[in-house]
């Protein structure tokens, strides 16, 4: 390959609005602006490897996703995006890791077993590749509440409820969240943030606080790391 090609860039007024931060997440943006503030003007990188839309597997190594048992059927798909995006960064230290993920897993009870395997395996590859810690911190979003029309019902059905009144997203908060009895995991909830009254509700699961988001993972983070050396 030629290697990774985007350039670091400071987050100013001109380039956050330019052509160099156009793929750049504004939640990652807020979470490392607040950590900026909390290190007393410490310089923070962030690094982002997102597609949305995307599922847990393709994310995972083949070797995380050995560790579940599983009933489906092996995707194309799968590993996809580990391979590509972020296997190419394992030899580069980092501090922790945010994750927004989890709507195209939603209802899944595997999840939680899929969860966990990325974390413990993108730990201990990084660490084996790099100066990282073996357990650096993993903060993650708790999903927010939206509506999901189905096909044939007049009305919106709050919380994504299906057709047998099932709740896929209330199924994926449980299973995230199973990932809190790992070491140094961390969660920011999104569930008092759904978009009520926004542009793209109904339908949407991405609110627009972002700054909400982004500070609830910066906090997580620094009160993580304030019990940890103590």
């Amino acid at each position: 390959t030629n290697g990774i090609r985007q350039r670091w860039v400071s987050a100013t007024p001109q380039s956050v609005c330019g052509p160099d931060f156009a793929y750049f997440s504004a939640v990652a943006y807020f979470f490392a602006r607040d950590l900026h503030h909390a290190l007393d003007g410490a310089p923070v990188g962030i690094i982002v490897t997102a597609v949305g839309g995307t599922k847990i597997e393709a994310w995972s190594s083949t070797e995380a996703l050995a560790q579940c048992n599983s009933e489906t059927e092996w995707s194309g798909s799968d590993s996809s995006l580990y391979n590509a995006m972020l296997a190419p960064l394992l030899r580069l230290t980092i501090r922790g890791v945010i994750w927004y993920q989890g709507e195209d897993n939603a209802g899944q009870l595997i999840y939680g077993c899929r969860f966990k395997a990325l974390i413990s395996d993108w730990r201990d590859k990084w660490s084996k590749l790099s100066a990282s810690e073996a357990d650096f911190p993993f903060l993650f979003v708790q999903l927010s509440p939206y509506h999901l029309a189905f096909a044939g019902m007049p009305t919106c059905i709050i919380e994504g409820n299906d057709k047998n009144g099932n709740s896929p997203v209330a199924v994926a908060r449980l299973q995230q969240a199973s990932a809190l009895a790992l070491p140094k995991v961390g969660m920011a909830s999104a569930v008092d943030l759904g978009d009520v009254g926004g542009p793209y509700w109904p339908g949407s699961i991405h609110p627009r606080q972002k700054r909400a988001v982004g500070a609830r993972l910066a906090l997580e983070g620094i009160l993580m790391v304030i019990s940890y050396h103590e």
